[in-house]
């Protein structure tokens, strides 16, 4: 059973989603890589935004691909800050150390390509 990302909130941390990364984008700061960005969106058109540090990106490398179909388990949400919202939704990811990541091969037509929204920048 897996959790719709609407339905992710701050008070728990064994959510199991399943979720396409519509896009993945290093995050620098300055010349230093900081991590990654993903956008995860899943099959009722909700998307969500992920930071991924750069300690457990070296773990996953390699592992997520952009246009993939994921499963994603044991995860930590928080509320999304105003200065890192590129999508409208209220909640971001946060995976850690205990984040399981599984590619679901083959494809999923139930989840969308792509996501296109208008974000007010407060």
């Amino acid at each position: 059973m897996f959790n719709p990302l609407a339905s992710l909130h701050t008070n728990r941390t064994d959510w199991r989603v399943k979720v396409r990364v519509t896009r993945l984008r290093p995050n620098n700061v300055g010349d230093v890589q900081q991590g990654f960005n993903l956008i995860l969106l899943d099959n009722v058109d909700y998307h969500i935004h992920e930071t991924v540090r750069p300690k457990t990106w070296v773990v996953l490398e390699g592992n997520i691909v952009e246009g993939g179909i994921y499963e994603i388990f044991n995860f930590h949400t928080n509320h999304a800050n105003g200065n890192l919202r590129p999508v409208s939704s209220l909640i971001s990811v946060r995976f850690s150390e205990q984040t399981i990541v599984q590619r679901i091969l083959g494809d999923d037509w139930s989840i969308p390509i792509n996501k296109f929204e208008f974000v007010h920048l407060a």
